[in-house]
């Protein structure tokens, strides 16, 4: 699986992962003029990941940017190799620290959401540059929510959709494979994320949104 080729232990990965669909729920990851790019928070610029990649994608839409952005890791440790300092891995910090429940926190446990979409949870408001692409924007249960709690609710219901549109997909390709094992070999990269990786992140951020509306529910005082 393509998990095997990046070069980061697999709580680093799992983390990146979070804050990959961390980014892109708030609009902090989007696609800007056909590179993938992160918004760095301590001065607001948006920096593209590696432009190369060491293979093509395999999946329609953009299911494969993240595998492929994760996939350049390597080229990225090269480049800081080459120009002599560490700005190459800054996107990767900045994703790492999305995926983070809280600053300098752990990199596997995700009790409580990460710090951005915790304020989002709170105001509902999102960053001027990264609106337009934030995927809770465009839906109209997570759009119009008034209160933090059904923000909350709307932020698990939303991941919990990605879950289950990937899983359908998944689930075709496994028939496939099967029916057809010579398929393995063109298979799209996300798969091989799919199960160790992508899934239990999205239920990550989803189970920490349920928490902390449980805990509104039950008086337990505002969000962490």
């Amino acid at each position: 699986p393509l998990e095997s080729f990046v070069p980061a232990p697999q709580a680093l990965i799992r983390c990146m992962v979070r804050g990959w669909f961390t980014g892109r729920l708030l609009g902090l990851v989007k696609d800007i003029d056909g590179s993938w790019a992160i918004r760095i928070q301590r001065d607001g610029s948006y920096r593209a990941f590696s432009s190369d990649t060491l293979s093509r994608s395999r999946a329609s839409g953009d299911r494969d940017a993240l595998p492929l952005v994760l996939e350049a890791l390597a080229l990225a440790y090269v480049d800081v190799s080459r120009v002599g300092t560490l700005g190459p891995l800054l996107p990767y910090v900045e994703l790492r620290e999305l995926g983070r429940a809280q600053l300098n926190g752990g990199l596997l446990s995700y009790e409580s959401l990460s710090p951005l979409l915790d304020r989002w949870a709170k105001n509902g408001r999102f960053d001027a540059e990264a609106a337009e692409e934030a995927v809770l924007n465009s839906v109209p249960d997570a759009a119009s929510a008034s209160m933090p709690a059904e923000r909350l609710l709307a932020l698990a219901a939303v991941c919990r959709e990605v879950i289950a549109s990937y899983e359908k997909s998944y689930a075709e390709l496994q028939a496939q494979w099967q029916a057809q094992p010579a398929l393995l070999s063109t298979a799209p990269h996300w798969s091989g994320l799919w199960e160790r990786h992508m899934s239990p992140a999205l239920s990550d951020i989803a189970q920490a949104a349920d928490r902390q509306a449980q805990q509104l529910a039950d008086g337990a005082g505002p969000l962490m």
